[in-house]
């Protein structure tokens, strides 16, 4: 097996493709497996792809490449998709994370914070752009609205930040893993967030 990470790129632009291709083969444990210009070719190789990362390039209210993330879930939940784009727009960030990303970087990232974030997302890790970290911190801020996280439920967050599951959590508090769904739970909603990534994120 080989230990390099295989990567697919989709992104419209040919000088970002190229850019992307050079610098990634230029690391030495990573390799460029596939490199695309729409989505349409993206999806219909990508069962045929030995691919660990894909680096996809979604625009502003761009509803297409959204669905795309939405069929890459459904037909690869074992890939780890980082959103790569120059939109930072709330909607495409909260939309993108509730289908399964790991990354979200933008355009005018530096060469090592990408490299990171690929290094990272292919270990099950998410990375995000500390901007887009701000918006999902400012939006829980104004949407808590006084409710606060008791003890066990800051004990259960920070370990959903290590990104255990609900078993691993269990074994670790001493507690059942029932009570950890009931305080998953609890903290989805008091946070307003959806999901363990979009959680995970506020513990980062």
């Amino acid at each position: 097996m080989s230990d390099l990470i295989r990567i697919t790129v989709c992104d419209f632009s040919p000088i970002i493709r190229y850019g992307l291709n050079q610098i990634i083969s230029s690391v030495a444990d990573m390799e460029i497996v596939r490199s695309t210009s729409n989505y349409e070719d993206l999806l219909a190789g990508i069962d045929d792809t030995d691919t660990d990362v894909v680096i996809i390039d979604i625009e502003c209210d761009e509803d297409s490449g959204l669905e795309c993330l939405r069929t890459l879930r459904d037909r690869r939940p074992d890939l780890n998709v980082i959103v790569f784009t120059s939109c930072q727009e709330k909607n495409l960030v909260i939309r993108s994370l509730n289908l399964g990303i790991r990354g979200f970087r933008l355009k005018q990232t530096e060469v090592d914070e990408l490299i990171d974030t690929i290094r990272a997302v292919n270990c099950g890790k998410s990375s995000m752009e500390t901007s887009i970290t701000k918006i999902l911190l400012e939006q829980v801020t104004r949407n808590r609205q006084g409710n606060i996280l008791s003890k066990r439920e800051r004990e259960v967050l920070r370990l959903i930040g290590k990104g255990m599951s609900n078993n691993e959590i269990a074994r670790t508090l001493y507690i059942s893993t029932r009570t950890v769904k009931f305080h998953v739970s609890s903290i989805f909603d008091k946070l307003e967030v959806k999901n363990r990534t979009e959680a995970a994120l506020l513990v980062a």
